[in-house]
């Protein structure tokens, strides 16, 4: 199809679509660029039959000395059609030293979707094209993106209050620049463009050139690869969407767990993408970045045979293994070590918090714990008149046992901690209950020893009663 029937294509590839229609409200985001004055005229001329409403939002980063030139040039392209024009500049783009294009775009996209609230605009249309296809594919590639990025430029999606589109996104720059000038359209080409500063730029200029002598079909093969992946991606969703909840639980919006036996089960395809969507719905929003070498590193530690492992992610992140779950956590701010103490001796009608988030005391009638913010949990164990008093409570030591039979079968508080499949952060956590002859009544709240089991004779004196905090 020949390049002069550029505005029958446009009318063929987008005249079906939902923005396309009669009363559609549609902003266009026009910079005065080649690419975006041909799309601007060719909703123009759709507009006259279809009579949807037309919107321009124009940003100057202020980055160039001929900027304000374009902008009063789109500004003054609007007044003559009566087209809404909303403009903003970006003082603060000069001062910017690193990740000058993301600041860029991050500004553009803010203040058009501001444009779309406040001015009722149901579309928002870019004119990305097929060249910038290239590039974008390119650049994650390179750079390593996932696969369901690797997809490149959507044809449409959500966005702020309403739906992006790409009308120009099957149209080649050539194609492009070939109509602008045929209608005599005025428009200004970025002279950064030719720079090779940035990496979009060199790919441009020196890469895709060289793809385009050596198959002049590039774009239309990269176009072909990226609807490909959109299909692959799509029946890949569809079956780790099922999986998900069936494999994947969030506690809260910081743990994350699965049943590791349940998790590997699956393929290792399914495994991989499984923990590629786990990490893109927990980590992507909070700013985490994770790449293929972590990926890879927390398969193969949910794998192991280790029982306990951790790694640390990103941000706080970590990957915990703990006897058959996987936990996928934002840990929380460690307490100030000062506030915390390493044993006490409780007589009866004492407390004592043993750190901001646990309580114990004992007490002969019943008692109202202190109030905290948060959600306790509460354990408690019944002491009688064979229990010799003080209680003591302190961490373990090496070689403690606790009593569980009545025929004097001890076990190693150590054995005990791995028959409960206790992880190793909370065993150096856990408190023990002795009394004064140091004989241990209770592992918090894991074991009671037959000692604190009162017998039918005993007089019960006491509850000891342990309370913390309900995440903890």
């Amino acid at each position: 199809m020949s390049r002069m029937d550029l505005k029958q294509r446009f009318w063929q590839k987008n005249h079906k679509k939902d923005w396309y229609q009669p009363n559609a409200r549609i902003l266009v985001a026009v910079s005065g660029g080649s690419d975006s004055m041909v799309l601007l005229y060719l909703l123009e001329e759709a507009k006259k039959n279809r009579h949807f409403e037309l919107g321009v939002a124009h940003v100057d980063h202020q980055l160039r000395p001929a900027a304000k030139i374009e902008q009063e040039y789109v500004k003054e392209y609007c007044q003559k059609r009566e087209l809404p024009f909303f403009s903003y500049t970006w003082k603060e783009g000069r001062s910017q030293k690193n990740g000058l294009e993301a600041a860029a775009r991050k500004v553009r996209y803010h203040f058009f979707s501001q444009i779309m609230k406040e001015e009722d605009y149901q579309y928002l249309a870019t004119a990305h094209h097929e060249d910038d296809q290239a590039e974008t594919i390119l650049m994650k590639w390179v750079r390593g993106g996932q696969l369901r990025n690797l997809a490149g430029i959507q044809p449409e999606r959500s966005f702020g209050t309403g739906t992006l589109i790409r009308p120009l996104i099957n149209f080649s720059k050539r194609d492009l620049i070939d109509f602008a000038e045929q209608k005599q359209l005025v428009f200004f080409e970025d002279e950064t463009n030719n720079g090779s500063a940035f990496f979009r730029n060199r790919l441009r200029n020196k890469i895709i050139p060289f793809f385009k002598q050596e198959n002049p079909q590039f774009l239309t093969q990269v176009e072909n690869f990226s609807k490909q992946l959109n299909y692959s991606n799509a029946i890949v969703k569809k079956v780790v969407d099922d999986l998900f909840p069936q494999i994947i639980h969030e506690k809260d919006k910081d743990n994350w767990y699965t049943d590791l036996s349940c998790f590997l089960k699956n393929s290792e395809a399914i495994r991989y993408m499984l923990l590629v969507e786990w990490f893109q719905r927990a980590l992507i929003e909070e700013g985490v970045t994770v790449n293929e070498p972590v990926l890879e590193s927390c398969l193969a530690l949910m794998a192991s045979s280790v029982p306990q492992q951790s790694l640390n992610i990103s941000k706080g992140w970590r990957i915990k293994k703990s006897y058959g779950l996987v936990w996928l956590e934002k840990r929380l701010e460690v307490i100030d070590k000062s506030k915390e103490i390493d044993s006490l001796m409780l007589q009866p009608d004492q407390a004592a918090f043993l750190s901001e988030m646990q309580w114990i005391g004992l007490f002969k009638e019943k008692t109202v714990p202190p109030k905290r913010p948060f959600a306790w949990q509460q354990f408690e164990i019944l002491i009688s008149e064979s229990v010799s008093l003080p209680l003591t409570v302190r961490h373990r030591r090496p070689n403690d046992k606790i009593q569980l039979q009545e025929n004097g079968y001890h076990k190693k508080i150590r054995r005990l901690f791995i028959d409960e499949k206790i992880s190793n952060e909370r065993r150096s956590s856990t408190w023990i209950v002795a009394d004064s002859d140091e004989k241990i009544l209770w592992v918090i709240p894991f074991k009671k020893s037959y000692l604190s089991i009162p017998k039918e004779t005993d007089k019960i004196h006491y509850r000891l009663i342990y309370r913390q905090r309900s995440d903890e």
